[in-house]
């Protein structure tokens, strides 16, 4: 049965299992924006995997949050060294609606409580990630491709 949230985001459960097990045992991951000139950015984020969603927050007057307003397709990379890459691709969007915004902010703090400081506070916006498309790469070099709405 799909929560409140899920129907809201419109993800197409279920997820590839690689990235459901990364998901649930990583704590950051490289989040890559593109630039107004068209050129890449990338940063370390800490995220939470939750009801569906990415949650991200990140500071309003960084590059990155200008970026995304400008072009909120992203692209993000888990791996847990030993066996398994996957590339995520979507659309990242703010959270408009306070009370949401809030209840995922709560969420994301409760997961990163060294973090605080990068997650409350003046200026800092709650940003969640449609999943559209997902690279899972193997320790074998073995790559699999899957896209929201397929059948796992």
């Amino acid at each position: 049965m799909l929560s409140e949230l899920d129907r809201d985001c419109d993800i197409v459960p279920p997820l590839p299992i690689p990235l459901m097990r990364l998901l649930s045992l990583s704590e950051v991951c490289q989040l890559a924006t593109v630039r107004p000139d068209q050129t890449p950015h990338l940063c370390l984020m800490r995220f939470t995997y939750a009801e569906g969603l990415l949650i991200l927050t990140t500071q309003r007057d960084t590059e990155k949050f200008g970026n995304l307003q400008a072009n909120p397709h992203v692209a993000a990379i888990f791996h847990d060294i030993k066996s398994v890459s996957v590339t995520v691709y979507g659309r990242l969007r703010e959270e408009d609606d306070p009370e949401r915004a809030e209840r995922l902010r709560a969420l994301h703090a409760k997961k990163n409580p060294a973090y605080l400081q990068f997650i409350v506070g003046d200026g800092i916006a709650v940003m969640s990630v449609d999943i559209t498309r997902v690279r899972i790469c193997n320790i074998d070099d073995k790559v699999t491709n899957w896209e929201k709405g397929m059948k796992v």
